[in-house]
């Protein structure tokens, strides 16, 4: 295609990309519980290497491997190159791979300065738009409202900073996978092309696909889709952030090791937590009692408004009753406990170790007994989509990526990435978690939204580290 700007980067061309093999289609997989209640989402990863190479150079001698590669890693994880369509029976979606489907690649070159971007320092949201490809959103509409070619499932866009770097952006419809599976891709993507497209000595364990791992959470899926609409459509007919009155900013703060340790100890002093909180439950606390001070408060605030929801995500292979095989390639990580605090008991003094303790006891809970029982993922599910539907963003907190990715290992031959940016939304209610690139037991935590709400959260998160 001829070089055009789009977003203030100059695409460079756009690929269609098969699998190098795939089964005999058409094969299709039925949505589990955990797909349907992923619907309306999409996954945003964005990986930042150095490459101090020019365009040409990037694009003879590094993207045909990248593409190749991609066809090959796309024969693993097949189901990727399909499409969302409508069940026969058109009460329902499925995912089809047919013979012949293909995911988008697309190669493009910005000006945007490299260091700006890899960097902490809040910068504006809409620097990283162009990064990531667009990718047609799942609606909660009737699936008979669809067309016959479905929806596509992942899109790929490899930005050069001529050189400096160069950018993966990844974006996939929740549909098909969570988090971890994601990250899964991508990681053999990266390792398939390291090893010059030889697939053997890189994938050990295959990817799951089948569904019927899941098929006990069948009277879950059927008692979701029969629930009011406004709970089933919980999320909006787009995910985009619909206040634009203010500027939008994206930035990163880093708790190192020794900076978790003191707010570990501080927390056990204070909160009653019991003999050991998590990593998680101490970077989540704090972070939760950082924003409920830095958002600002309606001037007529109901005893209502003052109740902040936390959805903690569960990764549910290895705790489901039977467990889902640890490379299963769908979704498996929801929404496994809703914690509740008021505005007031996050902002005090002691207001995140109160958060640590609540936190952790819902973690304990997820992991007592010997697995999760449908009876618990029915009510906290719908607790969440209860919330989401009738509570204002700035009222609650989710969590996009993990720290158990390790989305610094990536590894396509270039170096460890440079920066690791995961979902891109502007809501406020999203914040990132990622492992930390400069020593092992950090964590990065991305935030974003207007500008004035980043900046104190700055000051709220930096203040009490200083010194440590």
């Amino acid at each position: 295609m001829a070089m055009e700007i789009v977003d203030g980067v100059k695409v460079l061309g756009e690929w269609r990309v098969s699998p190098a093999t795939a089964p005999v289609p058409p094969t299709e997989h039925r949505l589990s519980y955990f797909d349907v209640e992923m619907l309306t989402h999409q996954v945003r990863f964005l990986l930042f290497f150095d490459f101090p190479g020019s365009t040409q150079d990037f694009r003879d001698v590094h993207f045909p491997l990248l593409r190749r590669s991609l066809s090959l890693t796309l024969s693993l994880f097949y189901p990727s190159a399909g499409r969302l369509v409508p069940s026969p029976q058109g009460d329902d979606r499925v995912i089809r791979y047919s013979d012949g489907d293909s995911a988008t690649i697309t190669l493009a070159e910005s000006g945007a300065d490299f260091g700006s971007l890899v960097g902490n320092r809040a910068k504006e949201a809409e620097a990283f738009h162009p990064l990531v490809p667009p990718l047609l959103h799942v609606t909660p509409t009737s699936v008979s409202s669809e067309n016959e070619q479905g929806t596509p499932l992942v899109a790929f866009r490899v930005t050069v900073f001529p050189g400096t770097g160069v950018s993966i952006g990844f974006t996939f419809n929740h549909v098909l996978t969570d988090g971890t599976g994601g990250m899964n891709f991508l990681k053999t993507w990266a390792a398939v092309y390291k090893a010059g497209g030889d697939v053997s000595d890189v994938v050990k364990d295959l990817p799951v696909f089948d569904r019927a791992v899941l098929r006990h959470l069948e009277p879950l899926k059927r008692a979701l889709m029969e629930e009011p609409r406004r709970l089933v459509a919980s999320l909006p007919e787009s995910e985009e952030e619909p206040n634009r009155t203010h500027r939008m900013t994206r930035a990163t703060f880093v708790l190192k090791r020794a900076h978790i340790e003191t707010l570990r100890s501080e927390m056990m002093k204070t909160g009653n937590v019991g003999p050991r909180i998590s990593t998680f439950a101490v970077t989540c606390a704090y972070v939760w009692a950082c924003l409920a001070k830095s958002r600002p408060v309606p001037k007529k605030a109901t005893e209502t408004d003052q109740t902040l929801y936390f959805g903690i995500p569960a990764n549910c292979r290895h705790r489901l009753l039977p467990p889902v095989p640890i490379t299963y390639f769908g979704n498996a990580s929801p929404v496994g406990a809703v914690v509740e605090a008021s505005r007031t008991e996050l902002t005090r003094e002691n207001g995140a170790a109160s958060a640590a303790r609540a936190i952790q006891a819902a973690i304990r809970r997820i992991d007592e007994g010997n697995g999760i029982i449908l009876e618990e993922l029915t009510a906290v599910g719908r607790r969440w989509r209860e919330v989401v539907s009738s509570t204002p963003r700035e009222r609650r907190l989710c969590i996009a990526g993990s720290p158990f990715f390790r989305a610094y290992d990536t590894d396509f031959g270039w170096g460890r990435p440079r920066k690791v940016e995961y979902g891109l939304l502007e809501h406020t209610e999203f914040v990132s978690l990622a492992d930390g690139r400069e020593e092992d037991g950090g964590v990065e935590i991305g935030v974003g939204g207007p500008e004035e709400e980043v900046l104190r959260f700055e000051t709220f998160f930096k203040e009490p580290l200083r010194g440590l």
